[in-house]
């Protein structure tokens, strides 16, 4: 998907209550790419392998190529050049080579142990690496990480990137786990990234609402990193504790005034003492000198962390007066105005960005929500097969079609359908984790809603999960 500044930094605020709660998953997703990006080869020994990875990113293979070619280190320079050959080439040949090189000349021709080990292990995790990103093989990929711990328990990274599959399985427990002896391995160990594991362990703490333990560790680090100094002042507002909050996302804005979700946290503490709003506007007048597009939207931000949907809704048209063209403040309009029931204006700004960008993923797919909403559920299911259509690798329109054909129809095998469909087209393991598990809710849900009509009616349902849809089930429930 699309970052869009993650969203515009809507943070969780689009599926869960009725908005996309991708916008959360992705940034997690990408505070993760981030973090092992910077660990690709090893911790960020020199400017050099920083450069690679910022080439390897970008996908500009030549110039990662001719820093690799400047790595003073044998070892750290084979790590780096076996990672380029797995993107360059996805078949692994040559990456493999390096492998087997690798193995012989730093595992076994090293007759100190503890360095044969340490060097193995550091192998074993980019090896890991490649198979997670190049390969898409998450379960290998799970396999070589463990096996990297049985030679050093404490390589951080292969901890981290277990946490990160955990989370691609929605196992969120164990990835809260994970991380915590990531931490206190670091704690240790004078780690190098400590705000990136901090950032990324904290993220998995708030979606497991373990605020007061998130707050207790970004208590010592939100000074050292602006993202850390946002993520304190978000959890603070989580623990209702208002004033400091205030306090903290002032000293967030004054270092970026851009970030649009610091203006909703921002709003989100004057919830409570409305009085002190001009306060507020003062403060953001003070730091946005022009009032352009991206100053009405920001000040929608705040007004809907406040809890002013005349004010927010205003201030998203007074933005979109100014600027027709930018799909990003369409999404947050639309999606707000949905989220408090302001069904027309959402329709109306729908078909304006449908008709500008009719071939748009988005255009299509926040028309069907409008329509779904009021229960409209022939168009809603147009316009969600047409978002399909132009992009059928993202998670959401499978899972609102299954549900529409739940409630409009009770047609327990078109809903199953449809989940089979999203899982087999959506790319993302942690998506296929999701269709995985709505597929067992949905069998489970079959079985009580038979069980119940039976009872009530003394008939059988009439659309139930048919036997070659379940055979499609359980083989989709037993792969590893």
């Amino acid at each position: 998907m699309e970052n869009i500044e993650n969203m515009e930094n809507r943070g969780n605020k689009m599926i869960k209550n009725n908005k996309s709660r991708i916008v959360l998953n992705l940034f997690f997703l990408f505070l993760f790419a981030l973090f092992v990006l910077t660990l690709i080869v090893f911790a960020k020994e020199n400017t050099k392998i920083e450069v690679f990875n910022k080439y390897l990113e970008s996908g500009d293979y030549t110039k990662a190529q001719e820093i690799v070619n400047q790595i003073d280190s044998k070892f750290d320079a084979l790590l780096a050049q076996m990672i380029l050959y797995a993107y360059k080439d996805k078949d692994l040949q040559n990456a493999k080579k390096v492998l087997k090189i690798l193995k012989d000349e730093f595992v076994n021709k090293v007759k100190n142990e503890n360095q044969k080990n340490l060097n193995f292990s550091k192998i074993l995790y980019n090896w890991g690496y490649i198979l997670y990103n190049v390969k898409k093989d998450i379960y290998q990929s799970e396999i070589a990480f463990n096996e990297s711990l049985k030679y050093n328990p404490e390589n951080i990274d292969s901890i981290v990137f277990l946490a990160k599959i955990s989370y691609d399985k929605n196992d969120l427990d164990n990835a809260e786990e994970l991380l915590n002896r990531a931490y206190s391995l670091a704690l240790s160990k004078n780690y190098s990234d400590m705000v990136q594991l901090v950032s990324i362990y904290t993220d998995v703490l708030i979606e497991n609402k373990r605020y007061s333990k998130a707050k207790n560790i970004l208590e010592n680090y939100y000074s050292k990193d602006n993202r850390l100094l946002l993520k304190y002042a978000k959890v603070l507002t989580y623990l209702d504790e208002l004033v400091q909050a205030n306090d903290i996302i002032k000293q967030y804005l004054e270092k970026d005034n851009n970030n649009l979700e610091s203006y909703y946290i921002l709003g989100l503490t004057y919830k409570r003492s409305y009085i002190k709003i001009p306060e507020a506007l003062d403060f953001i007048n003070s730091i946005n000198p022009d009032k352009n597009d991206r100053y009405y939207i920001k000040l929608a931000q705040f007004y809907e962390g406040v809890g002013d949907i005349d004010m927010a809704i205003n201030n998203y048209d007074k933005a979109l007066s100014l600027n027709k063209q930018n799909k990003k403040y369409y999404i947050l309009a639309i999606t707000y105005a949905i989220d408090v029931g302001k069904t027309n204006r959402a329709v109306n700004w729908a078909y304006e960005l449908y008709n500008k960008y009719p071939d748009d993923f988005y255009s299509s797919y926040l028309l069907a929500l409008c329509y779904e909403g009021v229960k409209n559920f022939d168009k809603a299911k147009e316009f969600y097969y047409k978002a399909i259509d132009i992009d059928s690798s993202k998670y959401e329109p499978y899972i609102r079609l299954s549900r529409i054909f739940l409630e409009e129809e009770t047609d327990f095998d078109n809903s199953a359908k449809m989940l089979i469909k999203g899982y087999y087209n959506v790319g993302d393991v942690y998506y296929k984790n999701r269709f995985k598990k709505a597929l067992k809710d949905l069998l489970d849900l079959e079985k009580e809603f038979k069980k119940k009509y039976k009872e009530k009616t003394g008939l059988d349902i009439s659309k139930p999960i048919k036997e070659e849809t379940l055979n499609e089930i359980n083989k989709i429930i037993s792969e590893s």
